[in-house]
Formats: C-alpha cells, sequence, structure tokens
C-alpha cells in the first residue's frame, strides 16, 4: 500500500468513525455532557480526516503534477468529510489548478 492510499484509508476511517459517534449521540439516551464530549470528538476525527488530505494535497500542490487518480481520491475524501472547499490548496489540488502562484 502506498503513502496516499495509507493516507486516503486512514481518513476514510476517520470519516466512518465520526459518523458512529455523530450517530450515536443522535439516538442513544445519553446526558448532555457525553452529547457535548461526542460532538467534540466527531469534530476532532473530521479536523484529523482533513488534515490528512490536506497535507497530501499540500505536497501535490507543490509538486505541481496531481494524477487523475490523487484528485478523484481527494475530491471524494473532502466530500465525505463535508469539507469540500476547505482550504485553497486542497480547492485548487481538487479542481485541478496546479500553477505555482
Amino acid at each position: 500500500m502506498t503513502t496516499d492510499e495509507t493516507r486516503f484509508s486512514t481518513a476514510q476511517k476517520l470519516i466512518k468513525a465520526a459518523e458512529h459517534l455523530d450517530w450515536l449521540k443522535n439516538t442513544a439516551p445519553t446526558s448532555d455532557t457525553l452529547r457535548a464530549e461526542i460532538a467534540e470528538s466527531v469534530e476532532f476525527l473530521h479536523d484529523l480526516a482533513h488534515k490528512q488530505a490536506g497535507d497530501r494535497a499540500s505536497e501535490i500542490y507543490k509538486e505541481g503534477d496531481p494524477t487523475p487518480e490523487e484528485v478523484t481520491m481527494f475530491k471524494q475524501l473532502l466530500h465525505a468529510a463535508g469539507l469540500g472547499g476547505a482550504s485553497s490548496i486542497t480547492e485548487d489540488v481538487c479542481l485541478g489548478s496546479t500553477t505555482s502562484h
């Protein structure tokens, strides 16, 4: 498994964990304190997933030559995380614009 595949897989697992926690928060009979802690964990997992994608997107941006697979992978990841255009670098990579600024 390549580094990119590992990052993508890790980010997908983080997103899935966040979805499970979010479901638990909304369906399980829990206290307000526990719901707040779960919400905080969901936010943390989404932030971590975004960092996984953003780190590689930044590298691709600097390299200036993303493969179509890399662009598709990060579009899917960011869409799943609800972070479609969260950073200009990531957005540029996802849109295929890799010219240096």
